[in-house]
């Protein structure tokens, strides 16, 4: 028999619950009860219990509080939720914390309590491989949890409707739980994904609203372990997973590297300057087809942190402004910035690779020239602080400085002094907004030689004093 401890704050409530409902018909039998979650634990220290079923709002000890303390306590021990709530929110909260399922005081009709309780048993047989050797004999001690073979990552890609949240607490019956947000995982037992197409969960699922992720060779980990796997792989690795238009993908399990691996998304270790990022600063990419898939193959190796490749790309294609003139220059920015997967960024990055081979043969510039001046560019943006000149820059590229300079203003439109004083200018702005460094120290930063020659060159570009810029700012909410 399934040995159950009933806590509700109400002593009636629990009498009825105790007496009335069909619990040995469901191999149920109820062991104990107590009126809050303090003494349910004091309970539990002292009894062998196979299922809690406790009420949420209570004195003392409330049932979150209960469940939480359960989950480190008595990691075996299988719960349900008995509410007044059926609030989508509120059940996902219990579920969240480790509820197997959920019961609702005022919808304890005998139909619907006969179907909850079946529910609730057949949940409990699919995770515990429950020995009974005769109806009054207790539960082995034997290891509960069966192995998950495999499972499902069901994702949400919009706000779902009523239909789709009542769907995931039915489901929750089959062993549901939450990843984050928008994410649930339901573990499966069989031995084989090719079920997974014969699936009632399948079914009834719209693929307007949902990605899956078909995880198989499940080792027999704790769901915590799994939900914690799931997480970190949502966070690290789905952006380069994610296919437009794609609804299902399959993964091993070991392809889940552990929640606390503080390696790159790749699984490699972070370097000072890896390989990915020594190819993009060099830029032969743009030009050339065979590096950009040398580029592509070193990225998606290494899969770094979906922020750092996007902060990357869309930092270095503004400094490509005057070079992307045009009505696509600011949507590239923007999707960049917001990109969700690799493959968007990579349709952009396309994009401005086309734009930026049309700019150089238009110029009947040769393929190692315009490089050049992108790397230039690239010096610029990231070395403005060592108060570079065109003549270091050009010795940098190794181009002879008159040449550098015809070739550059050819290319950008404006003349090499012209662009890094836009540059420094820019960086002041982002550190008046962001920070609340000194207006000395984001001279020093931006590159100027001196506080005084930089709030002259700021005033007449921008039209203020830093100082004023910086309260303005401030003023309209944006800055720090």
């Amino acid at each position: 028999m399934i040995r159950t401890l009933i806590v509700d704050d109400e002593y009636l409530v629990r009498q009825g619950l105790i007496h009335i409902l069909p619990w040995s018909s469901h191999n149920m039998t109820i062991v104990g009860e107590a009126d809050n979650g303090e003494s349910a634990l004091e309970f539990l220290e002292s009894n062998e219990i196979d299922l809690l079923i406790t009420d949420i709002t209570m004195p003392v000890m409330g049932g979150f509080d209960l469940l939480r303390k359960v989950r480190t306590k008595h990691p075996r021990l299988l719960s349900v939720v008995l509410t007044c709530h059926q609030e989508f929110q509120f059940v996902q909260e219990a579920l969240k914390l480790g509820a197997l399922d959920y019961m609702v005081k005022t919808q304890l009709e005998k139909e619907r309590v006969e179907e909850v309780l079946q529910r609730i048993t057949n949940r409990i047989q699919q995770l515990q491989a429950i020995q009974v050797g005769s109806e009054d004999s207790p539960v082995t001690t034997a290891p509960l949890s069966a192995p998950i073979n495999w499972g499902m990552l069901l994702m949400a890609k919009t706000e779902l409707p009523h239909a789709a949240k009542l769907l995931l607490s039915q489901w929750s019956g089959a062993g549901l739980f939450q990843v984050k947000n928008n994410a649930w995982f339901l573990p499966r037992r069989e031995s084989t994904v090719e079920v997974v197409e014969s699936e009632r969960v399948w079914e009834q699922m719209d693929s307007v609203h949902w990605e899956v992720v078909v995880v198989n060779e499940i080792e027999p980990f704790h769901p915590g372990e799994v939900s914690a796997r799931l997480s970190a792989f949502l966070e690290r690795d789905w952006f380069y997973e994610y296919e437009h238009g794609k609804q299902t993908y399959y993964i091993s399990w070991a392809h889940l590297r552990p929640a606390k691996d503080t390696r790159g998304a790749g699984g490699l270790k972070k370097e000072a300057h890896s390989e990915w990022e020594k190819i993009w600063h060099r830029f032969s990419w743009v030009y050339d087809q065979s590096a950009w898939q040398t580029f592509r193959t070193e990225l998606l190796k290494a899969k770094p942190a979906h922020e750092d490749i996007l902060r990357l790309a869309a930092t270095t294609v503004e400094g490509w402004g005057e070079l992307l003139k045009g009505d696509l220059y600011e949507p590239w920015k923007k999707r960049l910035r917001k990109a969700t997967s690799w493959q968007e960024c990579e349709q952009v990055l396309g994009e401005i690779r086309q734009s930026l081979m049309a700019a150089a043969s238009k110029l009947h510039l040769s393929k190692e020239v315009s490089m050049s001046v992108l790397q230039a560019i690239d010096y610029m943006r990231r070395g403005m602080k060592s108060g570079m000149n065109q003549e270091d820059v050009a010795q940098k590229v190794n181009i002879s400085r008159g040449y550098f300079s015809k070739c550059f203003k050819d290319m950008v439109g404006q003349p090499f002094n012209e662009l890094m004083k836009q540059f420094r200018i820019r960086k002041a702005e982002e550190l008046l907004t962001t920070t609340t460094m000194p207006v000395y120290r984001i001279a020093e930063q931006a590159g100027f030689q001196d506080e005084r020659y930089f709030s002259k060159v700021f005033r007449d570009n921008v039209g203020l004093l830093p100082s004023e810029y910086r309260s303005s700012r401030i003023g309209s909410g944006a800055g720090v």
